[in-house]
């Protein structure tokens, strides 16, 4: 847990794809992007804006992988607790 929140500390922006983004040959053959996004999130929202990406909360993380170019996407939280 401790690898990904520094891989979305040095990425710094919930929109920029991170290092784990990667491509894969589907079975059919067809060359698939796999973009990963990371971030710290806030989930109690202590500073009122209503915004995910600000005012972030220890140990809560953002996750999202989608393949690009198709409508398969997973958006997930995860806390270290």
């Amino acid at each position: 847990f401790s690898q990904l929140l520094s891989v979305a500390d040095a990425t710094g922006n919930p929109a920029a794809a991170t290092t784990y983004s990667d491509s894969i040959i589907s079975t059919d053959g067809r060359t698939l992007d796999r973009i990963v996004y990371l971030s710290r999130y806030d989930g109690d929202n202590a500073d009122t804006d209503n915004n995910g990406f600000t005012g972030t909360d220890d140990y809560l993380l953002w996750i999202k992988v989608e393949i690009k170019g198709t409508g398969q996407i997973l958006e997930s939280l995860s806390s270290a607790y």
